[in-house]
């Protein structure tokens, strides 16, 4: 009996058909824009490089999510700096990021961080591919002061003159001295006098002082993002939005000062003053301040920031402060189905045909079958449609940035691992309340990545006339063909489970 148990135990382990039980397939990148931020300073106490991860699980199951700082872990090949951070549940299909910190590891002096290190990123066996992080000398090594030489001023020579004695009516003489201008530049100034150099009409004050940013706030849409992010930048926008995290914007002018600035610094300043965020290029007015991984939007309510522009040493002012609530960044919010159905509708070719709804499941494509025979040929045909709806009435008045629409894939027959709805429509009335055909408007024609195990269709456009209080009669998904007199052998049915309507919005 226990060699049996034994045998059957091996038998399973060495066996193919675990590798297709469900698990989570994770995949860990770095995010385009940007993959990594440097410290403003070198503080040792403090993480030196925060990168930017994204972490996708395309398996059929979440991940076991972390609790301590070993689920996701970085380090460098020289085994100078590190990090690792705990990493929370993904469901299948759905991707994070993950803000992780490196810190120098030991005792390792600063000097020795300088320079490029190769890092890569790991989840237990899944490796990144290596990611290059230059840090300059100009961050952790000491850099050597050159004395500036002070100016000198050169006056013009002093002639000596011979007095030449010119007799006053009273007998007195005065001494005439034709370099008397050369020695204003010696002269002392009286008190409360100031002696200057510059031209009539020029303020010094103004010259030197660099203007403060202006109208600090948070992006609210793609709009405003791009309006401060640049043409490069416009094109991470999407991405940074729906991150959650929050997306800082400002104006900013010379105005009197001098208009060749280095960039901007964000602070957080409702407890003290600290850095959180750094934009060195002055043509680019926003910052994108991370939240702690496993946090929501609601992490900034409260928080205030304001930010400074700089060049070299030299700082402005800080601007008006802007403290975060509500509505600041991007919410996100998975919605779960109230009602499925599957809508097949029957066919032969001796003419009968009918067709019945069933809720709580939903398959889609067709069924085709023939038959030849001597005393007449026959056929029957199936086609297919299911429907899903979602509440949200609680979304109404929200600023909308996009909706998608998952599905998982319970079974698919003649497509392998593919889903066969090939169009994505609205319902055209409350199908969930009676037993006909499922009718839809597909005008939109929305097309979902087809590829299993997870599908998503992107319906923004859809969710968006629901929010502004248009009627929701649900979606209704279409396969490839709804031939009912077809005559043939084919087939291509799906039948989707767990539907999720992902909702990011303002």
């Amino acid at each position: 009996m226990h060699l049996a148990i034994v045998t059957l135990v091996a038998f399973f382990a060495s066996s193919p058909l675990l590798a297709i039980l469900p698990s989570a397939r994770l995949a860990i990148e770095f995010a385009p824009s940007p993959p990594y931020r440097l410290a403003a300073k070198c503080d040792l106490s403090q993480p030196i490089v925060v990168l930017n991860v994204v972490v996708q699980n395309s398996g059929r199951l979440a991940n076991e999510p972390s609790a301590g700082n070993d689920g996701i872990v970085a380090t460098d090949a020289a085994g100078t700096l590190g990090g690792g951070v705990a990493l929370p549940a993904i469901e299948p299909g759905d991707f994070v990021n993950i803000a992780l910190p490196l810190r120098r590891l030991g005792a390792t002096p600063a000097a020795a961080l300088v320079g490029t290190h190769n890092i890569i990123v790991s989840i237990g066996a899944v490796r990144s591919a290596s990611l290059a992080v230059p840090i300059p000398g100009t961050l952790c090594a000491p850099v050597a002061v050159v004395p500036t030489p002070k100016p000198t001023t050169t006056l013009p020579p002093i002639v000596p003159v011979s007095p030449t004695p010119t007799p006053k009516p009273n007998g007195s003489l005065v001494l005439k001295n034709p370099n008397r201008s050369a020695l204003l530049f010696a002269a002392t100034p009286k008190p409360g006098q100031s002696l200057t150099t510059t031209k009539k009409g020029i303020d010094l004050s103004k010259v030197f002082t660099i203007a403060a940013p202006k109208n600090l706030k948070s992006a609210a849409s793609l709009t405003d993002c791009g309006a401060h992010a640049g043409l490069i930048g416009a094109l991470f926008c999407p991405d940074m939005v729906k991150s959650g995290n929050l997306l800082l914007i400002w104006d900013w002018q010379p105005g009197d000062g001098p208009d060749d600035i280095d960039g901007y610094r964000v602070y957080r300043v409702d407890q003290g003053s600290q850095l959180v965020g750094t934009q060195d290029k002055k043509d680019l007015t926003f910052v994108d301040v991370p939240k702690p991984a496993g946090n929501d939007s609601s992490y900034y309510g409260g928080k205030c920031y304001a930010v400074s522009a700089y060049s070299g040493t030299r700082k402005s002012a800080l601007s008006p402060p802007f403290c975060a609530g509500a509505g600041s960044a991007a919410a996100t919010v998975r919605l779960s189905a109230n009602d499925t159905s599957t809508s097949s509708w029957y066919k032969a070719c001796g003419g009968y045909e009918r067709h019945i709804s069933t809720h709580g499941s939903m398959t889609v494509g067709f069924s085709y079958a023939e038959k030849k025979a001597i005393l007449g040929d026959s056929c029957y045909n199936y086609i297919y449609r299911g429907g899903v709806v979602f509440d949200v009435s609680s979304l109404r008045g929200q600023r909308l940035v996009s909706a998608q629409l998952k599905l998982g894939i319970s079974e698919s027959k003649g497509s392998g691992n593919y889903s066969c709805a090939e169009h994505i429509g609205t319902g055209v009335d409350s199908w969930w309340q009676h037993d006909g055909w499922l009718g839809g408007s597909f005008g939109g024609n929305v097309t979902p990545i087809n590829v299993g195990p997870v599908v998503t269709a992107d319906v923004t456009a859809i969710v968006a006339s629901w929010m502004r209080g248009e009627p929701n009669y649900g979606f209704v998904l279409q396969g490839p063909d709804e031939n009912l007199n077809a005559f043939t052998d084919a087939i291509c049915t799906t039948t989707y489970i767990n539907p999720q309507l992902v909702v990011i919005y303002f």
